[in-house]
């Protein structure tokens, strides 16, 4: 009679005691994409992914990064070979539209495939479907190198970034990473070791606390070593809008995983680069 029936709860593999938002069935019914709190996220709403088997739902999957982040990932929605998903990537002031591409796996003697690849446009992409994406993009994630306040060996900023990376590690089980800290020339060399030190060790510390064994991470302070930028002017007074870049956590990539990660560097304005 063209009348919607009672509604059904279709389980435990899809909901949670959290929020689940933003459904969405491809046309042959059988695959479900859906955004939830509740499940094991990244954080905020992460995009999952279900398939019906025998008439079951299966347990959801994280789609992973870079499609999900750590802030809140939904309203996905694919067309062919391309899927449209919103999420608020590091650096953006709100809400943007990006797209993914599909890659079709075929192998002999199984059914045909369809996997998500990695391959993510961060351009906006306002009217157009802008489907050419570069290929070097594909299973590559970017992160940045952790930068200080003066004296500060936390940073709340840094979330964002030790998720992304907490998450890589994760996935990517024969990965290694060393980690560096340093600071400003501020301060006595001893002073600026042990504030080195500590700058290593919040980062350190917060993947560990993510579950990433200790065996796959080096950390050590440098102090004042490796300066990117000037510290003083020739009369002997600091160069206060160039001394934040040496105030630093750099991230060093000793083994990639399956996927690959890059640190962009920390990039310093030409006036005050050290000649």
């Amino acid at each position: 009679d063209g009348k919607y029936g009672e509604a059904i709860n279709i389980g435990e593999n899809i909901n949670t005691k959290e929020a689940e938002l933003c459904v969405y069935v491809t046309p042959d019914g059988n695959t479900l994409y859906f955004s939830s709190k509740g499940h094991d996220v990244i954080g905020g709403f992460d995009i999952f992914k279900s398939e019906k088997i025998n008439g079951t739902w299966t347990k959801a999957k994280n789609l992973g990064i870079p499609i999900n982040t750590p802030n809140d990932d939904v309203y996905y929605v694919d067309y062919d070979t391309i899927a449209y998903y919103s999420t608020k990537k590091e650096g953006d002031s709100g809400i943007d539209i990006y797209l993914a591409k599909y890659e079709i796996v075929k192998e002999s003697n199984v059914n045909t495939d369809t996997t998500l690849i990695a391959s993510i446009d961060s351009t906006n992409i306002d009217n157009s479907t802008n489907p050419n994406l570069p290929d070097n993009a594909k299973d590559t994630i970017i992160i940045r190198n952790i930068s200080f306040d003066i004296n500060k060996y936390t940073n709340n900023k840094s979330y964002e970034t030790l998720n992304i990376l907490a998450a890589y590690l994760t996935e990517n089980q024969n990965s290694l990473i060393d980690i560096f800290g340093y600071t400003d020339t501020q301060g006595n060399n001893s002073y600026n070791k042990t504030l080195s030190e500590k700058r290593a060790t919040f980062v350190y510390n917060y993947l560990v606390n993510k579950g990433i064994s200790k065996n796959r991470l080096t950390k050590k302070g440098k102090g004042e070593a490796n300066q990117i930028s000037k510290n003083k002017y020739p009369n002997g007074k600091y160069i206060w809008e160039s001394l934040k870049y040496n105030r630093r956590v750099e991230i060093i990539v000793k083994q990639q995983g399956k996927q690959k990660i890059v640190v962009e560097q920390v990039i310093v304005p030409e006036k005050y680069k050290l000649k």
